[in-house]
């Protein structure tokens, strides 16, 4: 899939990720909708006409915040694909990861499943190529599980990655950095029930 950050996103990094940042701040907290171009701007201490600069719409820094969430983790997911071993391990190390993935972008995540529909129709069919490559690699590894023999045969994998990526999703909404378990201990556990929840008895 290309970059479009970079096309979109057309002068210097350290612009870019002023802006990107002063973005991921006022949409999580005044939502998509509600802001202007002025705030963002306001908050990334430019002028409008500076932020135009650099990007051509209010629509292009909510697709750049999470057409960059999506792809971040996708070097991940290709050297976990590529990684000899059990399925059901992959699972685990996948989960692991992804917690981990959500609790560290968890005001980008909020924008993501709260904002998505503002898109316009071009631009959540591009991100759906972008999501697709999670679904399916978990449907990969469900299925790569039910050949070996350590994940249930009877599981509809559809639905079990739906209903997997449903909990994982919904972690960032709960998640506080100052509660009783470390994101790290969470990922354990939550890999502990994904995992417990497939495996062949």
């Amino acid at each position: 899939m290309a970059n479009t950050v970079s096309a979109d996103v057309t002068r210097g990094d350290a612009a870019k990720s002023r802006l990107i940042a002063a973005a991921v701040q006022v949409f999580h907290d005044k939502g998509y909708e509600q802001c202007s171009v002025q705030d963002v701007a306001d908050a990334a201490g430019i002028v409008k006409g500076t932020l135009y600069y650099h990007v051509r719409s209010k629509e292009d820094l909510l697709y750049a915040i999470m057409e960059e969430v999506l792809q971040s983790l996708v070097p991940q997911l290709e050297e976990l694909s590529k990684r000899p071993g059990l399925a059901i391990d992959k699972l685990r190390q996948f989960v692991h990861v992804y917690v981990i993935h959500i609790v560290s972008n968890r005001e980008i995540m909020h924008i993501f499943f709260r904002d998505y529909d503002s898109l316009s129709d071009a631009r959540r069919q591009q991100l759906a190529g972008a999501r697709d490559v999670y679904d399916s690699f978990m449907r990969a590894v469900l299925r790569q599980g039910q050949r070996e023999g350590n994940i249930r045969p009877g599981l509809d994998v559809e639905v079990t990655d739906l209903a997997l990526f449903g909990m994982l999703n919904w972690i960032g909404r709960w998640y506080r950095p100052s509660g009783r378990l470390t994101a790290a201990e969470i990922a354990d556990h939550v890999a502990d029930l994904a995992v417990a929840s497939v495996a062949s008895s």
